[in-house]
């Protein structure tokens, strides 16, 4: 069956509705970001999930929309902690407003999304040294994936303890921050502390 001919999302399977041929509205963001990076090989690790081009984009595409579904309700990125984004909004013209209120509201839209670019999703190789393929995809924000990708281990350890330290509102109960700390820590990677790395964190 040609690819004209499929009346469900190659996706996520859903029945299509409407003129849509390919890939259902709901999957539109995880295809468009599939084809982005296996558009761009020189830039990016292959993407090994099969040899047809449109069933590659599909699958990969499907990786990271289990794994966006995965981190429901919330979202939170996994480094930043911070919520993530689908995509950018868009802006539409209200019906009561003036061409020249919507063009203002677009022109702060448009400086908004300097910064929320960098919430929106993107796919995590959970092994940097291995492709992009079935089991080795996590969905993070573009800025979490951008400080992975620029900070070697150590640093980039560092800069995710001071996050979640400033996340802490528990006064100065000291034990049960580094209660939190250690927790919290396990969430975002593999670091371990030692009791006297524990502490210095909470030196004066």
């Amino acid at each position: 069956m040609s690819t004209k001919e499929c009346k469900e999302c190659m996706v996520c399977k859903e029945p299509l509705k409407g003129r849509r041929y390919k890939k259902c509205e709901d999957c539109d963001p995880f295809w468009d970001k599939a084809k982005a990076i296996i558009d761009k090989p020189e830039s990016r690790k292959p993407v090994r999930f099969h040899k047809d081009e449109e069933q590659n984009i599909a699958l990969f595409a499907k990786e990271m929309r289990d794994d966006w579904n995965r981190q429901a309700p919330y979202y939170l990125c996994k480094y930043t902690w911070m919520r993530m984004l689908l995509k950018l909004p868009k802006i539409e013209k209200k019906d009561d407003e003036s061409q020249e209120e919507f063009e203002e509201r677009e022109k702060n839209q448009k400086k908004n999304n300097e910064f929320l670019k960098y919430l929106v999703f993107s796919p995590d190789r959970i092994d940097s040294k291995e492709d992009y393929i079935k089991g080795n995809i996590r969905v993070c924000s573009y800025l979490g994936n951008v400080m992975k990708n620029a900070l070697d281990e150590e640093i980039f350890d560092s800069v995710t303890t001071e996050m979640i330290k400033s996340r802490l509102t528990i006064g100065r109960d000291k034990d049960l921050a580094k209660m939190l700390i250690l927790v919290l820590k396990d969430f975002y990677s593999a670091k371990r502390f030692s009791q006297e790395e524990l502490d210095k964190l909470f030196e004066e």
